[in-house]
């Protein structure tokens, strides 16, 4: 099954299962309204706001920017990344969207490796699993952590990335 195919709500209701947590439970911690939950799960409704996009993320224990992308949106943060240099990002995005899942993660390690960014193990054996089968088509960045106004890290400081 391509991670594609599966439509935001679908993905959404998964993940919340997958957490063992209610549909009450989790829109109670997110801060909306069970009806409205439901509604986004059955297809009904669009994703809501990136705030509320946000603090699903957040009990779901994913990153908030993957739960943006899956719902077809990105985060205010990444539309700031892509602005800095939209030339090169889009064409380094068209240049990636033909690869497959493993080429992804090929591509990804190597750039990892190149410019000494550290994804946590763990966060990128959870995003992996949230992509889907490998052989799907995937869309994936990657981008050092660091808050608005921080410069880039120096070498021999502490790294990280969050995708």
């Amino acid at each position: 099954m391509k991670s594609d195919s599966l439509p935001f709500g679908a993905k959404l209701r998964s993940m919340r299962e997958a957490k063992g947590l209610g549909l009450r439970e989790l829109a109670g911690r997110a801060k909306i309204s069970p009806a409205f939950l439901s509604k986004i799960e059955s297809g009904k409704e669009k994703a809501p706001a990136e705030p509320k996009l946000r603090a699903l993320a957040k009990f779901l224990d994913i990153n908030p920017d993957l739960m943006l992308a899956m719902s077809g949106r990105l985060s205010a943060d990444i539309v700031k990344i892509i602005q800095k240099h939209p030339e090169e990002y889009t064409a380094l995005l068209i240049g990636l969207r033909a690869l497959n899942h493993q080429q992804l993660q090929e591509a990804g390690h190597t750039l990892m490796k190149e410019y000494e960014v550290e994804i946590p193990l763990e966060e990128m054996e959870k995003m992996i699993s949230l992509l889907g089968p490998p052989g799907d088509t995937v869309h994936v960045t990657y981008r050092g952590v660091r808050k608005s106004g921080e410069g880039r890290k120096r070498r021999g400081q502490e790294k990280g990335a969050r995708l």
